[in-house]
């Protein structure tokens, strides 16, 4: 079983090769082939994991970047859709001016309806400094490096 840590893998390998050949040399003398090729084959297959390994720490890392962006696009989506949505309110609402709340910009957008919490995506939006002529969306990351 220590055939699959790397330095095992390769000491099992030397060893096999080592002990299957004294096996041959020794004319049916000493037996054992059998389990000198178990461990050529547990070492092998030990050094054979090493490309995976190196290829998952390379993957893994970009694979987390990746999220991180498609969740930033997917706010920056958001902001934009609240921005539109805030200024369908104002037009419908021209006595009151813009929404100081999420809640009141659920009826104008779908995609704001769906903003549970005030959170999507790994980003907590806001509406803030409202007033009835300007107001300010702020998306902030949930977990910073991570959302």
């Amino acid at each position: 079983m220590l055939g699959f840590i790397f330095p095992a893998a390769v000491v099992a390998i030397i060893l096999g090769h080592i002990s299957r050949s004294e096996i041959r040399k020794s004319g049916g003398r000493v037996t054992g082939s059998g389990l000198a090729l178990t461990g050529l084959v547990l070492g092998y297959l030990g050094v054979s994991f090493i490309p995976f390994l190196i290829i998952a720490a390379i993957a893994i890392p970009n694979l987390l970047r990746a999220r991180i962006a498609a969740n930033e696009a997917s706010a920056v989506s958001m902001v934009r859709t609240i921005n539109i949505a805030e200024g369908t309110y104002a037009g419908t609402h021209s006595d009151v001016g813009y929404a100081c709340s999420l809640n009141d910009l659920r009826d104008t957008s779908d995609n704001i309806a769906k903003l549970e919490g005030r959170e999507r995506y790994g980003y907590v939006f806001r509406i803030e400094n409202c007033t009835p002529k300007a107001y300010t969306i702020t998306a902030v990351p949930r977990a910073v490096n991570q959302t």
